[in-house]
């Protein structure tokens, strides 16, 4: 049975529902075939039983009418069936699971278009050090984050390239043209990206190349043993000869063999454990290796381009890794102690296999860094195509050089909301040295916005498509002081976690740099008087406007919102609610202008608790 669809084509005039439904027929098809193949197993497995139990009675018989020699053709005749049932059972049985992992990744797919969380899988165990500039900011890690929602990577490594990419704090144009030109390849191919997460996690859950990438680098240069391998083998073979003319010899002879081999016993003892854990690894690796050699790449020359590495016609992984796994699983014999004895007890087997996997390891050792490295780049520009083929409104931004605004967001939504719940809005900032003074009441939509604009510049240097209609923007270097909190271990309180945020920005404000700092600042210094609050305030948007950057600042304190008269560069932007029958709501819509309504007042006459009316004394005051 083929596969139950073509992977994600999404049109560009798709929306949310559409999509979902969609997603939710291929996910309803998936589970279909696989409860077929399901059906199919459990008919074979009977069949399984009966033969082998016809199989059974038969060889009694034989052997009650015939002996052993009869007994054994009936054993022989009744085992190449059984085979051939048993081969076509685990075939239906891979396929049935690889139709249940098709079914999870499509169910998968439709958690991240509506922001189903609990349905994704598990986050990866990543964060940003909180001095980074941005990253403990911005929730990029965690259960409801930027990177659980874009991951789609097999590989723990896969990952963690991409929270690289997150991370990146000095944009490369020429590193992100490159990512876009793939991505854009990619969100068209969507057999291919789920069958590259399909064939590196069968079973659903991530992979870790590490032990593979310390067996390559970390054992030492293959040992010359070749002549201890003609030793030991030659005296197998005189062994086998007194054994066959039944020489009193042979006992000693079988232990000087015995000794002889022992003295590598260490070497081959790990040769066999390695083979273990590599046997798995190298199984998705193979599988991943071969379908990118196979594919073709029509039309996806960038595509082409990043995948070269897995399709040189002398140096193809396939052909390496299948004859690595040869040799694993000639060591692997091991596991049965009959099967050993007898395949050491003239030739030094374990011996010479450990040997030929040190050879091709060192091999590998060249090759498979590089495959890895393409594989996990992959990974990650996968997650990104997926991210754009699941939110067919998001588009490429475009890095804006000379007399073009410096930054431009038309539309721009926040990428962790469902659709259905994120407002756009447009914003502008002209000039590098231009920023904005943005106020509003509690809960307006301040901090929601000034994420959403972090996000989005991740998103845009990462190589990624944004939520936004345009976004055209200079590269830069974003810097954030929207999460600061206090410290029990470092003995700090959050005012002076606050100042050492707000310094390290103001030090990375340096004219030298070519790029630009983007800032987003949120409820400048909370953590004082509303005096001391005000006038450092003052200071800081003074440092800030005329600076090598650009950004917003959110406070609650309107009279900051008079800079703007000395300041040109310093634009007032507002998030404004409406109280109606005692309800307040929130159209979430960024205005120009200062904000002309206050509501914390009336969020406590709401709440119930005892509030007197404000007086014209009251303003201003500490």
């Amino acid at each position: 049975m083929a596969s139950p669809g073509d992977g994600i084509f999404t049109p560009l005039d798709s929306t949310p529902s559409t999509l979902t439904a969609w997603l939710a027929r291929y996910e309803a098809r998936a589970g279909r075939v696989a409860k077929r193949y399901d059906d199919i197993s459990r008919r074979i497995a009977a069949v399984r039983f009966w033969v082998a139990l016809a199989g059974a009675v038969g060889v009694f018989l034989a052997y009650r009418a015939g002996g052993w020699p009869m007994a054994g053709w009936v054993a022989l005749g009744v085992l190449i069936p059984f085979a051939i049932i048993a081969r076509r059972h685990r075939f239906v049985d891979e396929a049935r699971d690889r139709m249940l992992r098709w079914q999870q990744i499509k169910r998968t797919h439709r958690a991240r278009l509506e922001r189903t969380w609990t349905a994704l899988p598990e986050p990866q165990v990543l964060s940003a050090e909180p001095a980074h500039p941005f990253g403990a900011d911005l929730r990029l890690f965690g259960p409801a984050s930027l990177h659980r929602l874009l991951d789609t990577a097999a590989t723990l490594q896969g990952s963690r390239r991409l929270q690289d990419w997150l991370l990146a704090e000095t944009p490369d144009l020429k590193v992100i043209s490159r990512r876009q030109q793939i991505a854009a390849e990619l969100k068209r191919r969507g057999l291919f990206r789920d069958r590259v997460t399909l064939l590196g996690s069968p079973e659903g859950k991530p992979f870790d190349a590490s032990a593979l990438t310390a067996w390559l680098s970390e054992r030492p240069p293959a040992q010359p043993l070749g002549g201890w391998i003609i030793a030991l083998a030659v005296l197998g073979l005189v062994n086998l000869g007194l054994l066959v003319a039944g020489s009193p010899l042979f006992t000693y002879g079988l232990i000087v063999y015995f000794v002889l081999t022992m003295r590598h016993f260490k070497r081959i003892s790990a040769g066999f454990f390695e083979a273990l854990d590599l046997e798995k690894a190298l199984e998705r690796i193979s599988a991943v290796a071969g379908y990118l050699e196979r594919f073709g790449y029509a039309e996806a020359p960038a595509l082409a381009a990043l995948c070269a590495p897995f399709r040189e016609a002398s140096e193809r992984p396939s052909a390496h890794l299948r004859r690595v796994r040869r040799l694993t699983s000639a060591l692997a014999l091991k596991q049965n102690p009959v099967v050993a004895v007898l395949l050491n007890l003239f030739f030094p087997w374990e011996l010479y296999f450990t040997r030929r996997l040190d050879l091709v390891r060192d091999g590998l050792a060249e090759r498979m860094p590089l495959w890895l490295s393409v594989w996990y780049d992959l990974e990650a520009l996968s997650s990104l195509a997926t991210y754009a083929a699941l939110h067919p409104w998001t588009v490429q931004p475009e890095f804006a050089s000379g007399d073009e605004p410096a930054f431009r967001a038309e539309s721009v939504g926040h990428p962790l909301l469902p659709a259905s719940e994120s407002v756009r809005n447009t914003f502008e900032l002209e000039h590098v040295g231009d920023a904005a003074l943005i106020t509003g009441s509690n809960m307006s939509g301040k901090s929601t916005f000034l994420r959403a604009l972090g996000l989005n510049l991740c998103l845009a240097q990462a190589g990624s498509y944004v939520d936004a209609h345009v976004l055209r923007t200079r590269p830069v270097r974003v810097f954030t002081s929207l999460n600061v909190s206090d410290s029990v271990t470092d003995g700090l309180s959050f005012f002076y976690a606050e100042v050492r945020r707000l310094r390290a920005l103001l030090d990375q404000l340096d004219a030298s740099r070519p790029t630009p700092l983007f800032y987003l600042i949120d409820e400048i210094f909370r953590g004082t008087n509303n005096i001391e609050r005000l006038v450092g305030s003052q200071s800081i948007l003074e440092a800030l406007v005329g600076a090598p950057g650009l950004g917003c600042v959110t406070t609650h304190d309107l009279d900051l919102v008079r800079l703007a008269d000395t300041l040109p560069q310093l634009e007032n932007y507002h998030f404004r609610e409406h109280i109606e029958a005692g309800t307040m709501t929130f159209d979430y819509t960024l205005r120009s202008g200062p904000s002309p309504t206050t509501n914390a007042l009336e969020i406590m006459r709401i709440e119930g608790l005892p509030v007197r009316d404000a007086s014209p004394e009251d303003a201003g005051n500490p």
